[in-house]
């Protein structure tokens, strides 16, 4: 094996499977989640940098996120030293469009000597500026190699709950998913909660907005690696109750589902792993999602073509399923479903957004980000 030091951090990297530029380099492995806690690894060897754990099906992207400019927990990147020689962390430094909305943990070490398979930390702190969506770019250099660029954003939402949320489109934007939502330009007015409710609402009709897709059943794209269903976002109502089920259901089926991932309610401001992005895998793996939760599966017998299924008031991507109002007339659409695409615009293959809008048929804003999945390895299947 070559010898090389690795750059763990927590961030979203590059297409699955696909090879994509982190400073001149080019992604070489893609596994299911960094180890020690991290989204990304980055082996920089004497042939260039190079990034692997692929967990979002992004380019190289730190995501951060807060509520009305609340202090959060910072990002850790960990830096591995796997060659046989001692190497330096010798800068680190923000740029690019707002650099003033990110900064490096208090105690951070600049300078550092990485021995022979030792490890190093580098800490990131979101200190938005404004509210929304803030970007920059993290530059470090290690000794005389070519820097390394990784792209930051952060998301800052106004407030707690409601009409203080982002909208499905900034969700997308921080995220990096060139992904177009077509949020109305006027608030629609067919809808049954309070004008003031109605800010983030991208309307009621079943057809396709935007980039949307109709694609109510899904089957395993490729039979030799497992489906994921990955929460990316979650801004719903807070509670210490658990965010979940959420699964799949047989065609057509109702009542045949099977759940795969739960996130934590909790009795803090935030409501456990709520009012977030990326809640329950912040830290780069699946550990600190709700027990028993499997968000990487392989579909089979009554599920080998599966629709998406929200247990928290029995939503589904099949539109027939869904309850539309309260004398139980179906045809609901509380699911849009968006090809997933690169920052460059490009479609990573197979993946697609599954954005969620799980409010009951008697009061329901029709926002679509109560919860945001990543669906990995699937395409649209006829059952």
């Amino acid at each position: 094996m070559r010898a090389a030091f690795r750059i763990t951090l927590l961030v979203l990297v590059a297409a699955l499977g696909a090879a994509t530029s982190l400073g001149g380099s080019q992604i070489r492995t893609v596994q299911l989640a960094a180890p020690s806690g991290a989204q990304l690894s980055i082996d920089i060897t004497n042939t260039g940098t190079h990034v692997v754990n692929d967990l979002l099906g992004l380019g190289s992207r730190v995501v951060l996120s807060t509520v009305a400019y609340k202090p959060r927990s910072e990002q850790r990147i960990a830096l591995r030293n796997a060659t046989s020689t001692p190497v330096h962390l010798k800068t680190i430094h923000f740029g690019g469009e707002s650099p003033g909305s990110f900064a490096l943990g208090n105690s951070q070490r600049l300078n550092a000597r990485i021995d022979p398979g030792d490890d190093a930390t580098v800490r990131v702190r979101f200190t938005p500026t404004k509210v929304g969506v803030q970007q920059a770019i993290l530059t470090m250099v290690v000794d005389s190699r070519s820097p390394v660029n990784i792209n930051v954003a952060g998301l800052n939402a106004p407030g707690f709950e409601g009409r203080f949320e982002p909208n499905l489109q900034q969700i997308f934007d921080a995220l990096g998913y060139r992904v177009n939502v077509a949020m109305p330009k006027k608030q629609p007015t067919d809808i049954n909660v309070p004008a003031e409710d109605r800010g983030n609402s991208i309307g009621t009709t079943n057809g396709a907005v935007g980039d949307e897709v109709l694609a109510p059943y899904f089957q395993q794209a490729d039979k030799s690696k497992p489906v994921r269903l990955v929460p990316v976002a979650a801004y719903t109502a807070r509670s210490t109750n658990t965010l979940g089920p959420f699964g799949i259901n047989s065609p057509h089926d109702a009542k045949q589902t099977e759940s795969l991932v739960s996130m934590r309610g909790g009795s803090d401001e935030w409501g456990g792993q709520n009012q977030q992005l990326l809640p329950g895998i912040g830290n780069g793996n699946f550990d600190a999602l709700a027990p028993a939760s499997k968000p990487s599966f392989t579909p089979s017998g009554a599920f080998d073509t599966f629709g998406i299924w929200d247990g928290t008031r029995s939503n589904y991507s099949d539109d027939s399923l869904n309850i539309r109002d309260p004398s139980g007339r179906k045809g609901q659409h509380n699911m849009r479903i968006y090809p997933a695409k690169r920052p460059n615009g490009f479609t990573i293959n197979n993946a697609y957004l599954v954005a969620i809008d799980s409010g009951s048929a008697d009061y329901k804003n029709y926002d679509y980000q109560d919860f945001v999945f990543l669906l990995a390895n699937a395409t649209p299947a006829t059952p």
